[in-house]
């Protein structure tokens, strides 16, 4: 190669010219020499500072240096035959100025940035023209936004009707918090079984907000909650004789749900039940004219008989045992008084509680179906404890019999009879 420079012909890997000292101007990202000012590089592109053409002739006459020391390197070849000596060209007069270079091509990036700036000068005309058509077809449907005196005014309602309607969301999200605040106050009370303090304050906040819908329902399973547990403390203190407290405790409850259907019903079964308190006597076991069984098993051979009167004898070592074959299910006890008792409960040891081993050897009683002379029935449930249990019927009874039958079994070890020790009503 030849430096750009002066001319001087060089090894193509130098980047100093042993001539004139000069450092070669090349491409910063490919190397190419360069040999002419140009913004871009003619190979790859690349932008060019215009420090790098600080010593380059601004005439273009690095060519014609090249291009003289070429000639005369052939001319010396040819009339010597040999290759002449390397040394520094003759520098030439300066030529006339050259006539202006045709134009270079522009590189492909600018090129790609030129169409990227066309095509958003059109999409900004055509948001500008969008705009335009928008706004004059907004003025032909609504009038100017802001009307001369005494012209149309419908901006101005309609500003009113906006803050009329901002200010209608205020209040409903206002409305919002305070309605779920009260169903959270509701169910803290209801989580601590205080379901009338939680009835309470949904009744209070359908007064001020009567079109709630989750309020309403709400109403609805707090009524029920209420309702049901008013009713179980009702038959637990009627169940103990307790009527004055039991009436305390309805009156309470129909305070907070007005003639509800069950709370009436109950009303009225707690008045039948005062009103047998007062004309009917309480049960006693020296009533009792007759003890009868559907089955009773019988041991000849050890003269052992279990009948039924065995359960009334006052010793856990006696028994009734049912004499059918199976588990006994259906199998009964009839009792029979000589006149009509008021009958709270049962107490019964079931199970043959003679001792430990005969308990878990032969069946229990789990559950029995409890018959009233007036054809009335509960099923009362008893646990597998070798003990005495108490078990309180859901309403005190007028009745002048009695009929315990076997509903279920807790099963044996060994025999499948089931037995009942000792009984007694009270």
């Amino acid at each position: 190669m030849n430096c750009p420079i002066c001319g001087y012909e060089l090894d193509t890997s130098v980047k100093f010219c042993t001539n004139c000292g000069k450092k070669i101007p090349r491409c910063p990202t490919c190397g190419e020499v360069l040999y002419e000012r140009s913004r871009f590089c003619t190979k790859d592109g690349t932008p060019l500072p215009p420090e790098l053409f600080a010593d380059l002739p601004a005439d273009g006459r690095t060519e014609r240096l090249v291009s003289a020391g070429i000639s005369a390197a052939v001319t010396e070849i040819l009339e010597n035959g040999t290759q002449p000596a390397a040394k520094p060209p003759v520098r030439p007069a300066p030529p006339p100025p050259p006539s202006r270079p045709a134009p270079r091509p522009e590189p492909p990036g600018k090129k790609k940035k030129g169409i990227a700036v066309a095509v958003a000068v059109v999409v900004l005309l055509l948001v500008l023209a969008a705009a335009v058509a928008f706004g004059t077809y907004y003025v032909l449907e609504h009038g100017l936004p802001f009307p001369d005196k005494g012209g149309d005014v419908s901006s101005s309602e309609e500003d009113s009707s906006r803050e009329d309607t901002s200010a209608g969301e205020d209040e409903t999200d206002s409305e919002d918090k305070a309605i779920q605040k009260a169903l959270d106050q509701a169910d803290v009370h209801a989580s601590a079984r205080e379901y009338h303090n939680a009835l309470t304050v949904i009744q209070d906040a359908l007064e001020e907000y009567p079109n709630s819908r989750k309020l309403k329902n709400a109403l609805e399973e707090y009524e029920d909650l209420c309702v049901a547990a008013v009713m179980e403390e009702v038959d637990r203190l009627i169940g103990e004789k307790r009527f004055d407290e039991a009436q305390n405790a309805l009156d309470a409850g129909l305070a907070l749900v007005p003639a509800h259907t069950d709370l009436l019903d109950k009303a009225r079964e707690l008045e039948n039940a005062i009103a047998l308190a007062d004309n009917t006597p309480p049960v006693t076991m020296a009533g009792i004219t007759s003890i009868t069984s559907s089955s009773f098993l019988s041991e000849p051979n050890l003269n052992l008989y279990h009948t039924p009167e065995r359960t009334v004898d006052g010793s856990l070592s006696t028994a009734w045992v049912e004499g059918l074959d199976g588990h006994g299910i259906g199998e009964f006890i009839l009792f029979e008084f000589d006149r009509a008792y008021l009958v709270s409960g049962i107490r019964i040891n079931a199970g043959y509680q003679k001792s430990a081993e005969l308990y878990t050897m032969n069946n229990r009683p789990a559950a029995l179906t409890v018959t009233f002379s007036d054809g009335t029935e509960q099923t009362v449930a008893l646990q597998d404890v070798n003990s005495l249990q108490e078990i309180p019927f859901l309403l005190p009874v007028e009745t002048d019999s009695i009929r315990l039958s076997i509903s279920s079994v807790y099963p044996g070890t060994t025999y499948m009879d089931t037995v009942i020790s000792e009984i007694s009503f009270y």
